[in-house]
């Protein structure tokens, strides 16, 4: 059974606010017990090792945020790109282009994939133009 665009666009949504402010609990609550992500070369499986990975993201990127793209939804997968926007805790910022694939179950994530794009552009402080 599909949940249907609406749903999963405001899941993901839901998913990458929370991260973006830490709310990593809340940001659990959208995958499955022993949900799957594969991040780049890394894979991470069940709640407990996806909260280390989040928590372990959000110190090396203490300020993080996400522009998603809408996603593709067939059946029970959704795929989507998106905008990484980071600053290191270094003071460094970039951003990091990514493309997602999910499969949900019970409305929830089952298995993630985030395929990191070649083309990432990393930037010092100083070098970036006002905002």
């Amino acid at each position: 059974m599909s949940l249907g665009l609406r749903n999963i666009t405001s899941i993901l949504l839901s998913i990458y606010d929370n991260l973006s402010k830490g709310n990593i609990d809340r940001m659990l609550s959208f995958f499955s017990e022993d949900a799957v992500l594969e991040w780049g070369p890394f894979t991470f499986k069940g709640r407990d090792d996806l909260k280390k990975w989040s928590l372990d993201l959000r110190q090396m990127f203490p300020q993080i945020s996400f522009k998603l793209n809408e996603p593709k939804v067939q059946e029970n997968k959704a795929s989507h790109g998106f905008v990484i926007s980071i600053t290191a805790s270094n003071g460094r910022r970039g951003l990091i282009h990514v493309l997602a694939q999910y499969e949900f179950e019970n409305s929830r994530i089952k298995h993630a994939k985030i395929d990191i794009l070649e083309g990432t552009l990393v930037v010092r402080k100083q070098e970036l133009p006002s905002e």
